[in-house]
């Protein structure tokens, strides 16, 4: 029976930041049929949690910032599923950000998630956000190695981008995602070490163990 968020939170984190607009980003949560998401500042730590329930009057230039709840109350990987449950019913939260022993974000649970790792109920997680969203028609792109040569597959407009770790003898897993109002300037920067955010993944960049897939935004 699971004791810990780190055996029962879900891998595959979407994060917005601080500066993104939050009309992009209710189209992105359209996109990968979510409904939240941590708020992460440049160093890929916590500072608020948004929602669709904070995006329902919006202008054009409406800024994360201005709408997220905060703080973010993230737990560590090693907290107790109990600890967890303390800490929706004393704030008022339904999902919760998971974070490493730097305070990175690595993972996200519901309070689906944590009632059923009170009772001992499998705790199930999509192997991969949705590859499409039928009331958008938002599809996919296919995975491809993260590198400066497949840079032209990544539309040069909005979108979202998942960056999947591949490893021999390893179960592929999505490591990051995050819109852009530029999904292949987002990649160039990645690739050029130009986002501090995913300091964590240079090793698995350098290896070329990093694949992308991409999903354009319609907002």
């Amino acid at each position: 029976m699971a004791k810990y968020l780190g055996e029962i939170m879900n891998h595959e984190l979407f994060s917005a930041a601080l500066d993104d607009f939050a009309l992009d980003v209710r189209g992105y949560f359209r996109t990968l049929g979510i409904s939240a998401a941590p708020v992460l500042d440049a160093a890929g730590r916590p500072v608020g949690f948004v929602s669709l329930t904070d995006m329902f009057e919006l202008s054009e230039d409406t800024q994360v910032e201005s709408i997220m709840s905060s703080p973010a109350d993230p737990l560590p990987v090693t907290a107790t599923i109990e600890d967890a449950a303390k800490t929706m019913a004393e704030r008022g939260r339904h999902h919760l950000v998971v974070v490493d022993d730097d305070g990175r974000a690595v993972g996200f649970v519901g309070s689906l998630d944590v009632v059923r790792g009170l009772v001992g109920a499998p705790v199930p997680h999509p192997e991969a956000f949705r590859t499409y969203e039928p009331t958008t028609g938002t599809a996919w792109s296919e995975e491809a190695t993260l590198s400066m040569e497949n840079v032209e597959r990544i539309p040069d407009g909005p979108g979202v981008i998942s960056l999947v770790r591949s490893k021999p003898g390893e179960r592929d897993r999505v490591v990051w995602s995050a819109g852009s109002q530029n999904a292949r300037t987002k990649a160039i920067g990645i690739l050029s070490g130009a986002e501090p955010t995913l300091e964590y993944l240079a090793a698995d960049l350098d290896a070329g163990a990093l694949r992308f897939r991409v999903a354009s935004n319609r907002g």
